[in-house]
C-alpha cells in the first residue's frame, strides 16, 4: 500500500511550544505515537505573518 499511495504524516496539531510535552504525554498514553515535525517562527518583518518550518 505504500508504494501506491502517499500515505503522507495523517494528523496534525499545532499547539503552543509550552503545552507541546504534556500533549505529547497524553496522545501517548492513549495510543497515539507522536513526532514533532516543526516550528513557527515570527518572521523578521513585523507586517509579515509567522512563517512554519518544517524539520
Amino acid at each position: 500500500m505504500y508504494d501506491t499511495f502517499n500515505m503522507g504524516i495523517g494528523l496534525t496539531l499545532v499547539c503552543p511550544e509550552f503545552n507541546a510535552n504534556a500533549i505529547r504525554a497524553t496522545l501517548e498514553q492513549t495510543g497515539f505515537p507522536t513526532s514533532a515535525i516543526g516550528t513557527i517562527e515570527a518572521a523578521g518583518n513585523p507586517d509579515a505573518e509567522a512563517a512554519v518550518v518544517l524539520e
